[in-house]
């Protein structure tokens, strides 16, 4: 989560050229996306939505260390 929070605030900041710094998120994108396939092959749409949702949820909890990059602190 940090991670991606810090690619939105160096994305906001214009910390590297734009079009770079969105190229270099979708490697992690897709290594993210791979790992949660494989994690949840086996598992039933009720425990896929329950992942998603506690995702969501640890989101929401990290929220203000992205403010607080946004903010430039």
């Amino acid at each position: 989560m940090r991670v991606v929070y810090a690619f939105a605030a160096a994305y906001e900041h214009k910390r590297l050229p734009r079009e770079q710094l969105l190229r270099s998120l979708v490697p992690l994108y897709l290594g993210r996306t791979a790992s949660f396939v494989l994690e949840t092959a086996t598992s039933g749409a009720e425990e896929v939505e329950q992942r998603i949702s506690t995702l969501a949820e640890e989101y929401v909890a990290q929220k203000p260390h992205l403010l607080e990059r946004w903010r430039g602190r």
